[in-house]
This record gives structure tokens, C-alpha cells and sequence, in this order.
């Protein structure tokens, strides 16, 4: 009797083990395949092993995907090399290298660093869960001269309840310029709704030298990003970023700066 209670057991445990393994190689299986895909540009593929959290926070695969091109992300190498199971939920981790276009220095930089990927069950299926990103990002390369400052929208990577502007700011003059963008008069615009964004002034969430103010020499060039609390209805099609305030607050006196017709 003891010898047959001590089987069972060992059946026991050798099939929860097998089980362990099991769940681990397909794990491994979904994580691969989704990198594949995205190393691939089949953002179509990655896009449908995800949960249904994260297609929703993404709404359509050209969102997804923005995420990826925009910042021109290209995965050179992915390796998991460790599974966690608890329950419905799990995670991986492996290490990740990709390249990508730094946008303060313009230059393609490559990164190696380890990642954890979250993975979920729904409906007897393993997918991805949503991991921090923006859910779109919009490449929109507008910019205005105005009073020898030139100030170009690079991009906008949309949040849920914020918008992160990357803005290149150039001083085409020989004169310095001094810029305090970080105020009230600094917006975001949609006319057609009447919405209005304004700047999130948390210093833990903005790019420290405009929001403390920055002189820029004659031809000095600056990259930063301003971020506006909020966000834009969906049928948004076009908005304007007003840079106003004190800009220049000695000589000449403030002046506003508009970039107009950005296309959402």
C-alpha cells in the first residue's frame, strides 16, 4: 500500500513537472513569434498576440505599428531565458537588442538591455499584456520661423491622458534667444471640437531645460519635448501647437509662436 501511495505521488509530480515544462515552451513559443513578427514589420501578426487589454488600449494594428516605426525600432536579437507561471498570468523575460533613431542626437543608437514581458490567459490562451508605451505615435516634421527662431514638430506620442510633443527649436539669428515655454499660453488647439491642452507642469514630467528656461546662442539648436495633459476625440483631424509667453522677455518684447494644420 505504501509502495503504491509513493507511485501515485511520483506520477503526480512528474506530470505536474512535464505540465511546467509544457507551459514554459509555449511561453517561449508566443514570445518568439511575436519579436519574429515585429523584427519582420509583421505588425499585423504581433498586433493579434495581444490581449484584449492591449488591442484595445492600441485600437487598430496602424497604431500598434507607429509605435515601432516612428521611432524606427529594428530588433537585431531576443532570447528568453526565464519563465514565470502564476495562475492566469506569466511572464518572461528575455534579453532584447534593437536599434533605434535617438531623436535628441539624430543618430541610429543600438540598446541591449533585458525585458519582461508580461503574458496573460483568456479563454484557454496565452497572449501578451500590455506593456508602457505610447499608443500611437504620429511622425509630422512641421515646422515656422518666426522672429529668426525656427520651431519644428518632430513628433507626438499619444498617451492616454497625455500628449508628448518632441519639438526642435533653432535660433537662426546671430542674437541670443531665450525661451520659457513652460506657461499658460502654451497650448494645444483643436478648433473644431473647441478643445484646448494644456502643459503638464509636474517636474517629474517634462524636459527639465524648457521648463526651467534655456538661452539659445545665435544658431544653437535645442531638442525637447513639452507634455500636455488630456487628450483629443477620436474624429480630431487637425490641431495647432501655440508656443507662447515669454519668449524673448527682454529685447524684443514676448512673442507667440504658431504652428498650425498638424494632421492627427
Amino acid at each position: 500500500m505504501k509502495l503504491r501511495t509513493l507511485f501515485i505521488l511520483f506520477i503526480f509530480q512528474f506530470s505536474l513537472i512535464n505540465y511546467g515544462y509544457a507551459q514554459e515552451e509555449e511561453f517561449n513559443y508566443l514570445v518568439n513569434t511575436y519579436y519574429s513578427a515585429i523584427q519582420k514589420h509583421n505588425y499585423k501578426k504581433a498586433f493579434s498576440l495581444l490581449s484584449k487589454r492591449a488591442k484595445d488600449y492600441y485600437k487598430t494594428v496602424e497604431n500598434f505599428a507607429s509605435t515601432f516605426s516612428v521611432p524606427q525600432i529594428d530588433i537585431i536579437k531576443f532570447k528568453p531565458f526565464k519563465t514565470v507561471i502564476t495562475g492566469n498570468n506569466g511572464k518572461v523575460k528575455l534579453l532584447l537588442i534593437y536599434n533605434y533613431l535617438d531623436f535628441y542626437s539624430g543618430k541610429v543608437k543600438e540598446i541591449t538591455k533585458t525585458v519582461e514581458v508580461p503574458l496573460i490567459k483568456e479563454n484557454k490562451q496565452w497572449y501578451l499584456e500590455l506593456q508602457p508605451s505610447p499608443w500611437r505615435s504620429l511622425l509630422v516634421n512641421k515646422k515656422v520661423v518666426s522672429h529668426n527662431l525656427k520651431v519644428e514638430v518632430y513628433a507626438i506620442d499619444f498617451y492616454l491622458d497625455t500628449l508628448k510633443v518632441m519639438i526642435i527649436l533653432t535660433n537662426l539669428g546671430k542674437d541670443p534667444i531665450e525661451i520659457f515655454p513652460y506657461n499658460e499660453k502654451t497650448i494645444l488647439q483643436e478648433k473644431t471640437s473647441n478643445t484646448t491642452l494644456h502643459l503638464v507642469k509636474l517636474p517629474y514630467d517634462v524636459d527639465r531645460k524648457l521648463y526651467l528656461g534655456k538661452t539659445l546662442e545665435g544658431g544653437q539648436v535645442v531638442k525637447g519635448f513639452l507634455n500636455f495633459l488630456g487628450s483629443f476625440s477620436s474624429k480630431a483631424k487637425e490641431i495647432n501647437l501655440i508656443i507662447g509667453g515669454n519668449l524673448n522677455p527682454k529685447s524684443p518684447p514676448p512673442f507667440e509662436i504658431v504652428i498650425k494644420g498638424i494632421k492627427l
